[in-house]
């Protein structure tokens, strides 16, 4: 049984037989904090994905399924239902990364505990226990995670069209990432 197995989050309300989207989004801020590690990618491709935003997230598109799709074992759908879920959940983590600390923080914060209820509730599974609890509270937290991304990305965007005026692109917003420090 691999590791990634082992980890899946298959108690998912949208399609159980193929990775799950919280586990999905976790990982995905994993894979963001060993990004630190992306000095290490060819000068050529480091190139093109720092002048090419369309490359950027094509690149993101094809890890993300390679990370989360490709390597599970569970996955008893075919080519384009993967696909489909791929671009879905890249696009939800896209909406994520457009809102404000007050929304992101607690985003992060309610993935880092729906994956430790997943991880007791797979554990009590497993020992025969009740984990019935659990799963109902990781169910609100999915109510409460769309919440702060939908809030989060429609708060960010009011923002950034308030202080852009005629020059707000929402093509922009959605697929750029540029940082004001």
């Amino acid at each position: 049984m691999s590791l990634y197995n082992t980890l899946s989050d298959e108690v998912n309300t949208i399609d159980s037989t193929t990775f799950g989207m919280k586990y999905a989004l976790s990982a995905l801020y994993l894979w963001l904090l060993f990004g630190y590690l992306s000095s290490m990618i060819g000068c050529d491709l480091q190139r093109w994905m720092t002048q090419h935003q369309s490359f950027r997230h094509i690149i993101g598109v094809v890890a993300f399924f390679l990370l989360f799709t490709l390597f599970s074992e569970n996955n008893n759908n075919h080519i384009l239902s993967v696909l489909i879920k791929t671009v879905a959940v890249y696009f939800v983590f896209i909406l994520m990364t457009k809102s404000k600390w007050y929304f992101s923080i607690p985003t992060l914060l309610l993935l880092v505990i729906d994956q430790g209820l997943q991880y007791q509730s797979n554990y009590l599974k497993k020992q025969k226990k009740s984990y019935e609890t659990l799963d109902t509270i990781r169910g609100y937290i999915d109510y409460a995670l769309l919440a702060l991304i939908v809030f989060g990305f429609i708060s960010y965007g009011v923002r950034q069209k308030n202080t852009f005026g005629d020059k707000f692109s929402f093509l922009k917003l959605l697929f750029s990432n540029k940082c004001r420090l």
